[in-house]
């Protein structure tokens, strides 16, 4: 979350950058050149690559459960509607609303 939250955090385009770093390093490569560096940077992309994924599984995962707990089915939304204003939860709102603002970063769509 940014230090200041009225302040939109700038994200580098990782895959962007990635892709032109291996770009230089293949065409070294191409040419005979093997910096000692390149072996660093191309680990780095690896690892970078490697949390990537591990990243969109986790936004997945964060995906089914906010659905199967806030969803339509879910047991969250069952207590919202059958609780008028005794709706106990407003933590669970705002979970919610951050856990979406997560599953939803880097795309234009709406959440289900």
């Amino acid at each position: 979350m940014p230090s200041n939250p009225g302040q939109e955090r700038a994200m580098p385009d990782v895959e962007r950058i990635a892709a032109e770093l291996r770009a230089i390093i293949d065409h070294d490569a191409s040419l005979g050149l093997k910096p000692p560096l390149h072996a660093e940077i191309r680990a780095l992309l690896d690892e970078l690559a490697r949390q990537g994924e591990a990243l969109k599984l986790a936004r997945e995962a964060l995906d089914a459960m906010v659905h199967a707990v806030c969803g339509e089915s879910g047991f969250a939304n069952a207590v919202r509607v059958n609780s008028g204003f005794a709706y106990p939860w407003p933590a669970l709102d705002e979970a919610e609303a951050l856990a979406i603002e997560v599953i939803m970063e880097k795309t234009d769509e709406k959440y289900r």
